[in-house]
Order: C-alpha cells, then structure tokens, then sequence
C-alpha cells in the first residue's frame, strides 16, 4: 500500500514509533535484563555461602553415617528462605534427599558441589550436593527491581505523552477544532438552513474527505428527517392513545386487587387484614380524640354441625346471611370483618361497653328473627358475642381483642346464644 507522506496519520505514525523505540522498547528491556542476572548472581552467591556454613557438619554426617543427623541438617537447610529444595547423591549413586523440582528454564537457581574427607591423607569423595533456589523466590527478589522499571515506565509513558500531544496539537489539534466547531453548530433542526461544512483545509487528507462524506450525510439526514418527523407523530399520537387506555385499566385493575386484597372473598366484607389495619387507625383517633373504641367478638354456635348436616354450600349460605344481617343496620364508620371460619369482628368508633352491648343485643336478636333458606329446608342458627372496651393507656388492639375474646369464650361456656361483655357479666336483655 502507498503511503502519502503528507497524510496525517503518517505523520502521526512516525511520532509515535520514534517515541516507543527510543524510550519504552530500549530503556525497558535493558533495565530489566540487568536486574535479573544481578539478582540471580547474588542468589547463587547466598547458597554458596550456604555451602561453607553447612559442608562440613554435613560432611560429618555422611562420614559417620548418621542419618538422624543429616536428616536434622536437611531440614534446618530447607528452612532458609532462600532455599526451597535439597538434593544429595552418594559416591554409589544412591540419591538420599531429593526434594528438588524441576521448573521452566531461567526460574530456579541451583548450586552444586562436592563433598570430600580428609582419611589417611587422602579426600574421599563422599556425595554431590545441590541446593535449588525456585523461580518464586527469584522473582521475589525481584519485586522491588520490577516496582523501578515501573517507575521508569511511568516516566517513559509520560514522556511519550507529552510528546505525542505535541505532535497530534501540531498536525492534528487545530483542523479537529475547526470540525468540532463546525460540526457543534449543526443540529436536527437548523440542517435545511445550514447543512455544510467547511473546514477550510489548503490541500486534499483525511479531513477533505471527512468534509465530503458528512456533507453528504448531512444532505441525506435532512431529507430523511422531514419524513420520518411526519412518520413520528403519528406514531406518539398512536402511543399516547395506548399509554391513557393502558393507565386508565391498570388503575381499575390496581383498585380490584386492592378490594380483593381487603376483602373476604364468600362474604364481601372485610378481611383480618383489613380489620387489623383500620383497627390501628382507629386507636390512634380514639386516643387522640378522647372518645371511646368497643369491639365485638362474634362466632355462629354449632357452625361445624351445620356444615355437617346440611352441607358446606349451606353453610356458606349462613356465613354470607349473617355478614348481610351486621353489616345494612350498621353506621358507615363501624367496620365488619370475618377473620377466619365463622369467627367475625365488628369494630365500632366513637361507642362505649354499653353501646357496644345494645348493638350485640340487636344482632342477636336480628339472628333469632330469621332463617336462611337453603332450598331444602329453613336453617336457625345462633350467635355468641363477646364485648370489649380499648382500656386508657392502651396503644394496640391486641389486648382488647384478647378480652373480647375471652368474652366470647365464656358467652359459649354458659350456654351460646348470648352476650358477654369483658367483665365477664353475662347480658340476658330479652
């Protein structure tokens, strides 16, 4: 490919390759060359010097054939940092200690030499011995020769930035400015007004052509634009319609789950959720407001024999009779809930304990008026209520629905079909 002397990125080519062969390629791989064969030069010295201090006791050991000895000097010799693995050859050739390994060319270091005794004047040879430095200790030592080649690196880097920002301001920073102005001041909006550009380049480059093609672009995107903003607004006008349909159901449908989520599905009246939940609310009003706050605990008597007599579909008809019986008499700030079963609740604000009990009474009363007619026969049933009052002092339901409970509870240990008020006094009130 021929390359045009006068290009931009030729220039720029020829900056950087000056810089990198100069400084980074010849600086690094000298540095670091040095600084590994000195280290592995005054490792080699180290176990040399390993040599003179353990050769004779060594010696000693193999002369008199103490291997609990030379086992201990083994092991003291391992221990130094600088040596990972000993290696010990007999005159026979029997290897005795071999805990060497053998890695990649360049990484360990090994020292070998021999071990003689002066007998009757003469040195007998005993053994070869080998001490191995690994190629992580060597690289170790390392450490700190790499962390000043990095230094230097760094120092390199910066250099060749500075001078490659001052080839790319000379050669290419002032006509990239030019575009960038040029190319800032155009917009979606202002392209049939003003859709060229001109970087007013002296001779053809890479910039002469960049010109070329975005002008070219730019003529293409005004066109393209008008057509498509039509296109566009039919789209978002289509999409806004979809957005308020889809809003408009999600409301409704968010409003179903949340009366589902509030309601007993069998009788529509509150859930133990629901009534938990108002219940919180109408404590704090009560306490803030100085007026009373009853509950009535409510169970049908002999519920399981209904069900076993005449069936669950019929007792279903019972439980969806008596919600209806409590909850058209009562005020719009009295809350009904069935909180499991045939156990319901009705709250009521702004009512003392004998309020409370005129409105068990008539409940009551309302229950034994009646029957539910189950297509095969009439159902009479019967009703407990237990009364309680919200006690001064007193910030959550839970006590007063434990003592209108156990209200309840002994208006069923004294016969049902009654009212008990949390004083344990049985109403009989005909």
């Amino acid at each position: 490919m021929k390359i045009d002397p006068h290009s931009l990125s030729w220039q720029l080519l020829k900056s950087v390759l000056s810089i990198y062969f100069a400084i980074t390629l010849l600086v690094t791989l000298t540095q670091m060359g040095i600084e590994y064969m000195s280290t592995r030069k005054a490792i080699a010295d180290e176990l040399a010097s390993v040599e003179s201090t353990f050769a004779p006791a060594l010696t000693t050991a193999l002369w008199e054939l103490n291997s609990e000895q030379l086992e201990a000097l083994h092991r003291g010799i391992v221990d130094l940092p600088n040596i990972s693995g000993m290696r010990l050859v007999d005159a026979g050739g029997h290897t005795l200690i071999n805990d060497t390994t053998e890695q990649a060319i360049g990484g360990q270091v090994t020292h070998t030499f021999k071990l003689y005794h002066h007998f009757s004047g003469e040195d007998v040879f005993l053994a070869d011995v080998s001490f191995q430095t690994s190629g992580n200790v060597v690289f170790e030592r390392l450490r700190i020769g790499f962390q000043m080649i990095m230094i230097s690196a760094l120092i390199k880097s910066t250099a060749l930035t500075m001078l490659f920002l001052w080839a790319f301001r000379r050669h290419l920073g002032a006509p990239l400015r030019q575009l960038t102005e040029a190319v800032t001041a155009i917009d979606l909006d202002s392209l049939g007004k003003k859709w060229r550009l001109d970087l007013q380049q002296t001779q053809s480059n890479e910039l002469t052509q960049l010109e070329d093609a975005f002008n070219r672009m730019l003529k293409r995107l005004e066109e393209e634009r008008i057509a498509h903003y039509a296109a566009l607004r039919e789209i978002n006008k289509g999409l806004e319609q979809q957005v308020a349909e889809r809003t408009c159901d999600l409301q409704q449908a968010n409003q179903r789950l949340e009366q589902l989520v509030r309601t007993d599905p069998l009788t529509g009246v509150a859930n133990r959720r629901q009534f938990m939940e108002q219940a919180h609310l109408e404590i704090q009003r009560a306490r803030r407001d100085g007026t009373p706050l009853s509950v009535l605990m409510m169970d049908l008597d002999h519920f399981k024999h209904i069900n076993d007599t005449w069936g669950h579909a019929a007792g279903d008809l019972v439980l969806r009779n008596f919600s209806t019986l409590v909850a058209d008499p009562s005020r719009a700030t009295d809350l009904l809930a069935r909180l499991g079963g045939e156990e319901f609740a009705l709250l009521l604000p702004n009512t003392g304990l004998e309020g409370a009990i005129e409105v068990a009474l008539r409940i009551r009363q309302r229950v034994r008026d009646q029957s539910v007619d189950t297509g095969c026969g009439q159902i009479h049933y019967s009703i407990s209520i237990g009364a309680a009052l919200l006690a001064p002092g007193e910030s959550t339901y839970e006590p007063m629905l434990k003592r209108a409970d156990a209200a309840l509870y002994q208006a069923k240990e004294t016969g049902r079909d009654r009212v008990v008020a949390e004083s344990l006094m049985v109403v009989e009130r005909q």
